[in-house]
């Protein structure tokens, strides 16, 4: 079953309200229906929410924060594959520039090491054929 932009949109601005509630069960459920969006959903249909998505992300959830930091932090991570560092932290509020820079550094930390360890393979494998 295909379901229309205009049903799209109206679900994603309904969950983007739901996400200021004070339920917890309703939030997580909220945070679910976001991220099978991103997953799912084109770069420009996520596109046009992605105000609306990082500010409830971020202030909706600020009473939930603790309890679903791994959530948010997989659905940033995933906004800043799919759209760029750039265009993320310019929707960002300033008091949470610190979690989006943390995502960033975390993405290069991995990048690096990983380049490390392929360095260390290939040096490995040169020594065993001499």
């Amino acid at each position: 079953m295909q379901l229309d932009s205009d049903e799209v949109d109206a679900l994603i601005k309904t969950v983007l309200i739901l996400l200021r509630s004070p339920s917890r069960e309703v939030v997580k459920s909220s945070i679910g229906f976001i991220k099978v969006c991103i997953v799912c959903l084109s770069d420009e249909e996520v596109g046009a929410f992605l105000p609306d998505i990082v500010e409830g992300l971020l202030v909706g959830t600020a009473p939930h924060k603790l309890r679903f930091r791994a959530n948010l932090k997989y659905i940033f991570q995933r906004l800043l594959r799919k759209f760029g560092y750039d265009m993320v932290a310019s929707l960002v509020p300033e008091e949470h520039s610190k979690f989006i820079n943390g995502l960033r550094k975390q993405v290069e930390r991995g990048k690096r090491k990983s380049a490390e360890v392929a360095e260390d393979d290939k040096m490995s494998m040169a020594s065993t054929k001499v």
